[in-house]
């Protein structure tokens, strides 16, 4: 079973895999922004845990992973108020066009940022340590999520928490 295994990983192409990624987010991006709210009003209770999980308070520093349209980061704007600040990255530059508009329409843009960045290899400039980071409902879709992890978890804060919803099957 190992050989067969090795064997599968040996042709499985990461780059390619982020950028099928990439162009399918883009590709879905409107139908995203069409039925955002529908799609919201059924997740908010998977944000709200999130960030109930993550401590997240006023004034903190948070970064959410693999935003899409931008929720549950609006939701974490919206907690750690205007002496806070959220960065939410994607690797979707269309879905982070979205969720940057949502955050002008709400009034969040003086404490929101939107990086355009790859999940396992974060580009964030230097000096970032967050007191939470959250991820719903992207860790899945990582081909290489043990070094990812180890990434992410050099980004908090001591003390501080990760906090993600996956999936593993529909």
């Amino acid at each position: 079973m190992d050989n067969i295994n090795n064997s599968m990983n040996s042709e499985f192409d990461h780059d390619k895999f982020k950028v099928d990624q990439r162009k399918n987010w883009d590709s879905v991006a409107s139908g995203w922004q069409k039925w955002w709210q529908t799609f919201e009003n059924g997740a908010q209770h998977v944000s709200d845990r999130l960030i109930e999980l993550a401590g997240i308070r006023p004034r903190n520093r948070v970064l959410y992973i693999a935003t899409r349209i931008g929720e549950p980061a609006v939701t974490a704007a919206q907690v750690v108020g205007k002496g806070g600040h959220v960065t939410a990255t994607d690797m979707s530059t269309e879905m982070l066009a979205i969720a940057e508009e949502r955050s002008r329409s709400l009034g969040l843009d003086d404490i929101m940022d939107f990086k355009q960045s790859d999940a396992e290899n974060l580009e964030l400039g230097t000096n970032h340590a967050f007191d939470a980071i959250l991820c719903r409902w992207g860790l899945m879709f990582l081909p290489n999520l043990g070094n990812a992890l180890v990434k992410i978890h050099q980004m908090l804060l001591p003390g501080r928490k990760l906090a993600v919803a996956v999936w593993s099957e529909p």
